[in-house]
């Protein structure tokens, strides 16, 4: 096995490892999935039309501008991923004039959890889940090269859900195994 697949196992060992640890009687976690890709457009709903046509994707929500610092848009799902065309209304890194893809969504089991892991490793929280708040969320962050990301653990509309722990296990497995030599 080359240095460069030996590292690939380690990181793909460490990615698959449930965090945090189950305690007793709390459920199995499942790794974190990839669920929600935010474009920036400067009109969402023509952007969004031309995503319909190409690829036929569905539209699962449409938003309309609420006044000065709202963002706005479309939502398409293909059954995977929801993908959000907005307008955006608060600069949440990149600038307001930014056009493209301005951040990804990771749908995890615990965000208090994983908030905390990804602190320590270096990420910068920017609008944190205010307590009590038990519906959707999204925690944002700032993480190497400033890239902006965030975490929930309610799926966006349109999304799949996290798999089960036995689904999770029949998932990384040819993953794992095309990494070996």
């Amino acid at each position: 096995m080359t240095i460069a697949a030996a590292a690939f196992v380690r990181r793909a060992e460490m990615l698959w490892l449930p965090f945090p640890r189950p305690s007793a009687g709390r459920k199995e976690t499942t790794m974190p999935k990839l669920r929600h890709i935010a474009i920036a457009a400067e009109d969402p709903y023509a952007t969004a039309e031309f995503y319909k046509q190409a690829f036929d994707f569905v539209e699962v929500r449409r938003t309309q501008p609420k006044g000065e610092g709202s963002s706005y848009g479309v939502f398409l799902s293909d059954g995977t991923i929801n993908l959000a065309i907005l307008r955006f209304g608060w600069d949440q890194g990149p600038g307001l004039d930014f056009r493209g893809i301005h951040h990804f969504g990771v749908l995890v089991d615990d965000v208090d959890a994983l908030t905390d892991k990804l602190e320590k490793l270096g990420a910068t929280c920017f609008a944190r889940r205010p307590p009590g708040v038990t519906t959707f969320y999204e925690t944002k962050f700032h993480g190497p090269d400033s890239v902006v990301f965030d975490i929930t653990d309610h799926p966006w509309k349109g999304a799949a859900p996290l798999p089960t722990p036995e689904e999770a296990a029949k998932e990384k497995a040819p993953l794992l195994q095309s990494a070996a030599p």
